[in-house]
């Protein structure tokens, strides 16, 4: 039984935007398109009523250009808040007219365009704002979040590097850039820069130290991670997935019991969030708290009746706390659930295997599990270890030759195919390698001491 292999599967179901004052997504790994709609749906809000911020190599603005424009960039604003676009459109207009070297003014125009669903008219008003200024920090980064709604994120880094350079301490700019790297472009390392440094601009914000603390973990800081976490819990401590993510973070560091009372909190907060459930269910497993763990599961079961996932993990449960008839019921339901999903015809066809049950079975949903995913090793072993159960010997060790190379445990498993095939060299090094690689891998190193000690 793969006791551990779900660890890394709960962090896509508890890591999810935080829903705080900004859309800090980091690493959002549900769904990428909320994040883009995040960013096709974000107002321009970049001008400023307080001063039209020039910003351009075409010269300044007088006091009374300033004033006129302030003023009508006020009036803009109120229309705005009462969605009379027609009005915050003439206003907008008005601004742009007092203050031509300003880039306030197109942007409120290019919002009214957003607002009323004219693209055109939002491309065409970015445009002048940023011939208007070209380094103005709040053209840059409009300019930036329109290319990201466009799919064009390398021009979206390049706008948003401009708007850094004339305001490095442009919260909202460093999470936006954070977010691209962490959620569309695959960089958490990247992402770690910039929320930092969106940390350091406002250390209040939960939703920035939510968005660290989950880059922190891809990159495998996860003591990092847990501090960010535990940060933003603690300034919005009632936020849901804050507590689910540092229950994550802290299953992920094998912290069980923290990542349990992390979980709990979560639910006391909002007991159908099924991340939370799930989360404590799997902690509670991890535990070997088996039939507390089931009834979890069977809790977490309620709110998606037909997630292969849960029935997956109930089948886990049931296998670690020996209920075999019942684990076989749970993975097949799950299979029922998912038919085509690769993982899901692993964990049953690997059950089978274990358990010596309904070999056919099992070869059949091994073999289609490597079909569907035949770069995935672990699928691969899956299919050696039925080929073994079925007394295969032969064709088990040809399929676990070309993979087992750097992974423990298809290495171990390897060295006890060859063992069976009284192949004693070669299995002694397979364990050998299994154990340079984990040293503390304890199956391999009493499969060793035992192979070592046969005579022959």
């Amino acid at each position: 039984m793969r006791k551990f292999a779900f660890l890394a599967g709960i962090l896509s179901v508890c890591l999810v935007a935080w829903p705080g004052p900004i859309r800090a997504a980091g690493v959002n790994q549900l769904n990428q398109p909320p994040l883009l709609d995040n960013f096709r749906n974000q107002p321009f809000s970049g001008f400023d009523l307080t001063s039209p911020n020039p910003g351009s190599a075409k010269g300044g603005l007088t006091p009374q250009q300033i004033a006129a424009a302030n003023a009508a960039l006020h009036l803009a604003a109120q229309a705005l808040e009462k969605h009379d676009l027609d009005t915050a459109k003439a206003k907008f207009a008005e601004a742009a007219k007092d203050a031509p070297t300003a880039p306030n003014g197109f942007l409120g125009l290019a919002e009214v365009a957003r607002q009323a669903g004219d693209q055109q008219g939002v491309e065409t008003n970015l445009k002048k704002a940023l011939d208007a200024a070209p380094q103005s920090a709040p053209a840059n980064a409009a300019w930036g979040r329109y290319l990201v709604a466009k799919k064009d994120y390398r021009g979206a880094i390049t706008s948003f590097n401009k708007a850094l350079l004339a305001n490095s301490h442009d919260k909202g700019v460093l999470v936006a850039e954070g977010d691209l790297y962490a959620s569309v472009l695959n960089d958490p390392q990247k992402a770690v820069t910039f929320y930092s440094l969106a940390t350091k601009a406002d250390p209040k914000d939960a939703s920035v130290h939510y968005a660290l603390g989950n880059a922190l973990l891809a990159v495998g800081k996860n003591e990092a991670a847990v501090a960010e976490l535990k940060v933003a819990t603690g300034l919005e401590p009632t936020n849901v997935r804050g507590w689910t993510a540092l229950g994550a973070a802290e299953m992920k560091g094998r912290d069980f019991p923290s990542a349990l009372t992390a979980f709990e909190t979560a639910i006391k907060l909002q007991p159908k969030y099924l991340g939370a459930q799930l989360g404590r269910a799997d902690a509670l497993l991890m535990l070997n708290r088996n039939e507390d763990a089931i009834a979890a599961y069977q809790d977490a079961l309620k709110l998606s009746p037909h997630s292969a996932v849960i029935l997956g993990r109930v089948g886990t449960a049931q296998q670690q706390a020996g209920h075999l008839d019942a684990a076989e019921t749970a993975y097949r339901a799950a299979v029922a659930a998912s038919p085509h999903d690769p993982a899901v015809l692993n964990d049953l066809a690997y059950f089978l295997a274990e358990q010596g049950r309904k070999l056919d079975d099992a070869l059949r949903f091994a073999k289609e599990a490597v079909e569907r995913a035949p770069k995935a090793s672990v699928y691969v072993d899956t299919l050696a270890w039925v080929y073994r159960a079925r007394g295969d010997l032969s064709d088990a060790e040809a399929r676990l030759l070309p993979v087992a190379a750097g992974n423990p445990i298809l290495l171990y498993h390897l060295g006890v195919i060859q063992a069976e095939m009284n192949k004693k060299a070669d299995a002694l090094q397979d364990f050998d390698k299994a154990l340079e690689i984990a040293p503390n891998y304890e199956a391999a190193r009493l499969a060793r001491q035992k192979l070592a000690a046969s005579p022959g």
